[in-house]
């Protein structure tokens, strides 16, 4: 028997007791776009997550951005027809089920943190598309004269890669939060968008300015600086026709859907586009 103790306590310094190299493989969860989430580059199925909460809940601390999530905010959200004491037995239930789904044993690195009443996720081991965006949107937005105008496309373009689509919204629960949280991120990729445009165009830039561009016309079409961007970089890249297909197709919106007329500014933007093509085709 004591030969057997020593033999255990033994065991646990030998390196083949310890965690397997591939139970520290990163996590990524992705929201743009979708919901989707990989381990060591492969993908975890819907039949890896049980239950639909389970995936809600993953992406809930995920737009938590590591920090903690207080357990009632989270049991009012994914149920919010129950009363406190069953949803937050229901919440314990879904949380050992994300453990089990992003593989998290006793010996191996805690994705999720716990910390009195709140839940996060561990930034160490876990990566994520909107902590991605939101880091880049940084760059961009808030650097001022710190980033050069060349750090700004650049940071652009892989903006416009990882925005995969507007973030994933959930058909369960009370979606409220995400619902808020998608038109954020659709307003600041917006905003991203309209200044990699300024900045390509000011280092006349244009393949980068199409470029951006026509990413943002796919999800703010409508918005007077967008179309401002857009025309300016029409005319210079010679494609004034789409200039005024762009403008035709504004104004009708405005008048349909608004019962308005559109900005000065850009009705002087588009005049002083058409007018100068006027001028030339005389010459």
């Amino acid at each position: 028997k004591g030969g057997r103790e020593e033999e255990d306590r033994g065991e646990s310094f030998y390196p083949s007791a310890l965690p397997r190299a591939d139970e520290f493989a990163q996590l990524n969860i992705d929201l743009l776009g979708g919901f989707s989430a990989r381990k060591n580059g492969h993908t975890l199925t819907e039949e890896i997550w049980r239950r639909k909460r389970t995936s809600v809940l993953a992406a809930r601390l995920t737009l938590g951005m590591g920090s903690f999530v207080d357990r009632k905010t989270l049991s009012e959200e994914l149920w919010p027809d129950l009363d406190y004491g069953k949803s937050r037995k229901c919440l314990y239930t879904t949380l050992s089920a994300l453990r089990s789904a992003l593989g998290q044993t006793k010996t191996g690195p805690q994705y999720i943190l716990i910390q009195a009443d709140g839940i996060a996720l561990n930034r160490e081991y876990i990566a994520s598309d909107i902590w991605r965006f939101e880091s880049l949107a940084r760059e961009v937005l808030l650097s001022g004269s710190a980033h050069s105008l060349e750090e700004i496309v650049e940071d652009c373009l892989k903006i416009e890669q990882v925005f995969r689509g507007p973030l994933f919204v959930p058909n369960l629960g009370d979606p409220s939060y995400f619902v808020k949280m998608r038109q954020a991120y659709l307003s600041k990729f917006v905003d991203c968008m309209t200044h990699g445009v300024d900045a390509a165009l000011e280092l006349e830039n244009t393949t980068a300015a199409l470029w951006l561009v026509e990413a943002v016309l796919k999800y703010a079409s409508t918005r007077e600086d967008v179309i401002r961007s857009a025309m300016k970089t029409f005319d210079l890249c010679g494609r004034r026709r789409e200039v005024v297909e762009l403008y035709n197709s504004h104004l009708h919106y405005l008048e349909k859907e608004l019962a308005c007329a559109p900005e000065s500014e850009t009705r002087l933007a588009y005049e002083s586009i058409i007018n100068r093509t006027k001028r030339m085709a005389m010459l």
